[in-house]
């Protein structure tokens, strides 16, 4: 009977509480719960790395042209690129198809594709990238690298920014991870 009112009395306080928190009498338990929170968190904001890098052996390059690929809908992308390049100190360069310049020593090949989805809490579709793939070629057309990117495979990585997932892409391509 003693429990059944205590029972009665903890919904009728926890209905006048503008907010209430479940708590188990487990401190052990509560510590796994924060930790996989953490955990959760930090994953929805950490890119996944590079996926399938190869690297063949070349010479340091001082200077890309990117080709650029009019069906990659995502503005941020070759800015991102550019941003990742400048980090390892390359320059970098944009061209047309087509419009190859002849001083070009190495040329990057790319192409994003894009899904769309709802954010937490959000009734709105947004755009995320979800795969890359980046190729750099020599003037004359071999391969010296490639990478590619793809998010995670519980997807937490979706909404981070374009140039976290392209970072270890590009220090994949250029031999630097």
């Amino acid at each position: 009977m003693r429990d059944r009112v205590a029972l009665v009395i903890a919904v009728h306080c926890a209905a006048l509480l503008p907010g209430c928190m479940v708590m188990t009498p487990s401190p052990a338990v509560e510590a796994a719960q924060l930790l996989g929170s953490a955990v959760v968190n930090l994953a929805a904001v950490t890119p996944a790395g590079a996926k399938d890098a190869i690297v063949h052996p070349h010479e340091p390059l001082q200077r890309i042209c990117i080709e650029l690929n009019p069906a990659v809908a995502l503005a941020d992308f070759v800015p991102a690129v550019q941003s990742e390049l400048r980090e390892h100190g390359i320059d970098s360069r944009l061209y047309d198809t087509g419009m190859q310049p002849a001083d070009c020593p190495a040329v990057l090949h790319y192409t994003a594709f894009l899904d769309w989805d709802r954010r937490a809490l959000d009734q709105q579709y947004s755009m995320y990238m979800s795969y890359a793939s980046l190729t750099l070629r020599s003037y004359s057309g071999t391969v010296l690298a490639s990478a590619s990117y793809e998010v995670g495979p519980v997807g937490l990585d979706k909404w981070s920014s374009t140039r976290s997932k392209l970072s270890a892409t590009v220090r994949a391509l250029l031999g630097a991870d």
